[in-house]
């Protein structure tokens, strides 16, 4: 369990990423604010998604809840989700130890456990999403410890909490529908193999509990006559039933389960050239950068390895074939069932990369470690590798030192990573409102941004400036001009590249945000006067108006830091002179460690080098150009 929470350690020193960073707003200022209640919202929630995509899982507006709860702290949400999976991997050791009979098997399903927990650049389950694909793990392998304990005794009370559990998991997502089948293969194999009918008979209530919840939702979609896409994009509900994307999603899931596949792929993608996004470096830069955590971290991987695989392969008893077999048919029960329902959606199938993985590939890891606790079971089976326990002990043990430590340096570096292109900029935008760049900005504006991650929404302005905006928009994104609509009425004509902001409409202003380093940053709002589109960028220019930075004050040695990236200045403070024409601006207010300053007259700013298509982040552009107005 120490190795599992070394290994889930860097996500302490992570912000609210995807979804996360919306639902986050969501706290008791916003809602008193709003004049809201808590379950009004969570009602809302509940008919709109069965209304607007036709799905009913109501047990996960325990989100609201969540985010209520942790009041937009960062730590206190991820100690939350780092203590799931905890429960998940002590869940783990409890089903091996009691189908197999033996604690040491049981320690080597968490020992594999330990490597398996990836953290990736794309939908996070393990940083993200409320935690909602590790309380599903926890409910299945809870109803499957009821269940065993039902085979086992033929307690009915068993079997009760068993279904419920179940039941409880499929009204969360719906990529546990077909774990129903899970407990169909452990009643055939466990605790002795039966006829597939008897299995049926024991597991029938799971099945029935699958069938009406999947059952529920189709009714609903017929009902209100549910139509997947109607904007030219493709959706998560789009359904592509060829058996060649399909099988392959699948695969890609299977794949992504399996140890250091994203670390992995990842290199070989940037070595091929197979991949336009920007490579971070390799987490072999931690042994250079941090050797003392890494190689402690490496240290205590062998020490534990060592520990638990010693006894594995030394003694003599074993556990009878039929529990290894329930444990490999549950294991591959794991690996594949909960990828199935996402592959048959398109969009799934045209983003699920290889050794990426998409959210249910969490619930996959644990199929990984069942299957591979099953393959110990069976080679210290072999009278010569008990004949050789010390030398296997350490080679084994070796291995998983080395990915053990490359897996936590990976994760360490995917923290950074998202922290860098997410969380950092949602912070100095947060402080940014807070000090008063918002202040020139009349209620029913436009805010357009550089930055497109979930943050951008009104809530944002609402809760941490008192703003009450139209909207808010990222400009452009990587295949569509998202705010130029605002525009399109003052179009001279419709073969212009340039849009001029309408008088009449609206105010659009434009805020840049930058930060590549934590409580370190820029930002700027400017009044935007025109937009030039081209094939090969588009630029914004305006009148700047406020301009906020802040950098760090002096801090213990952050060895969750990653150091040597491609990065902004290190320092915003105003000596460092990042914008030249802000030297003798005039500082409107400020703080130890943060200046908000009105802009020079006579300015414009221009924003340079949006790029439609290329799936860059705005790490890669210029900042904005100052230039004295004619």
């Amino acid at each position: 369990m120490a190795l599992v929470a070394i290994t889930l350690l860097p996500m302490l020193a992570s912000g609210f990423y995807g979804d996360d960073e919306a639902n986050s707003l969501v706290t008791s200022t916003l809602l008193a604010v709003k004049g809201q209640g808590l379950f009004g919202v969570i009602w809302s929630d509940i008919i709109s998604w069965v209304t607007s995509v036709g799905r009913f899982f109501p047990l996960s507006e325990y989100t609201r809840i969540l985010f209520v709860t942790v009041n937009g702290n960062p730590l206190t949400y991820k100690i939350i989700l780092m203590a799931l999976v905890l429960l998940d991997a002590a869940l783990l050791y409890a089903f091996v130890g009691r189908l197999t009979k033996s604690p040491h098997l049981s320690a080597v399903a968490v020992l594999v456990l330990s490597v398996t927990l990836q953290f990736r650049f794309y939908h996070e389950p393990i940083l993200s999403y409320t935690g909602m694909l590790p309380i599903i793990t926890a409910l299945v392998l809870a109803a499957l410890l009821w269940f065993v304990d039902y085979l086992d005794s033929g307690k009915k009370k068993s079997l009760a909490r068993s279904v419920t559990a179940f039941a409880a998991s499929l009204l969360i997502y719906e990529v546990a529908l077909p774990m129903c089948a899970v407990f169909v293969a452990l009643a055939w194999t466990y605790p002795r193999k039966r006829s597939v009918l008897q299995a049926l008979r024991s597991s029938w209530a799971y099945l029935c509990a699958a069938f009406l919840a999947g059952g529920l939702v189709l009714v609903f979609r017929f009902a209100l006559h549910f139509q997947p896409s109607t904007t030219g994009q493709v959706s998560g509900y789009q359904f592509n039933l060829s058996p060649v994307p399909v099988l392959t999603t699948i695969v890609k899931q299977v794949v992504a389960a399996f140890p250091l596949t994203h670390y992995g792929s990842r290199m070989l993608a940037s070595v091929l050239g197979l991949t336009v996004r920007p490579m971070y470096d390799s987490p072999l830069a931690y042994v250079r950068e941090h050797p003392s955590t890494t190689l402690l971290g490496a240290a205590a991987f062998l020490a534990v390895s060592f520990f638990v695989l010693r006894p594995l392969f030394s003694r003599e008893e074993q556990a009878p074939s039929s529990e290894t077999r329930a444990l490999t048919m549950v294991g591959l029960g794991f690996l594949i069932l909960p990828n199935l329902l996402i592959s048959l959606a398109s969009r799934h199938q045209l983003g699920v990369e290889w050794g990426q993985g998409y959210l249910p590939v969490f619930i996959s890891a644990f199929g990984v470690a069942l299957l591979a606790t099953a393959m110990f079971d069976q080679v210290r089976r072999a009278a010569k590798i008990r004949r050789m326990a010390i030398p296997v002990t350490i080679t084994l043990a070796l291995v998983f030192a080395v990915g053990g430590a490359v897996n936590f340096d990976n994760n360490r570096l995917t923290v950074e990573g998202l922290n860098r292109t997410e969380s950092y900029t949602a912070a100095v935008a947060a402080k940014a409102l807070a000090a008063g760049i918002l202040a020139p900005v009349p209620d029913g504006s436009w805010v357009l941004s550089n930055v497109g991650t979930a943050w951008q929404v009104p809530d944002f302005y609402r809760l941490h400036a008192g703003k009450t905006v139209a909207g808010a928009s990222l400009l452009i994104d990587s295949s569509s001009l998202i705010g130029l609509p605002l525009l399109a009425a003052s179009r001279p004509s419709a073969e212009s590249t340039s849009y001029a902001v309408d008088p009449s409409g609206p105010p659009i202003f434009y805020l840049y945000v930058e930060s590549s380093t934590r409580d370190a940053g820029y930002a700027v709002l400017s009044r935007i006067s025109s937009v030039s589109v081209t094939p090969a960028e588009v630029s914004v220019t305006g009148t700047p108006m406020l301009a906020y930075r802040t950098w760090p004050q002096p801090a213990p040695y952050d060895w969750l830091q990653v150091k040597g990236w491609p990065s902004r200045p290190a320092s915003y403070a105003p000596a460092s002179a990042v914008d030249a024409p802000l030297v003798g601006s005039p500082v409107l207010s400020s703080g130890p460690d943060w200046v908000l300053q009105s802009a020079p007259e006579g300015w414009a700013v221009t924003q340079v080098g949006f790029d439609p298509g290329k799936g860059r982040s705005w790490l890669d552009y210029p900042r904005p150009a100052w230039s004295l107005t004619p």
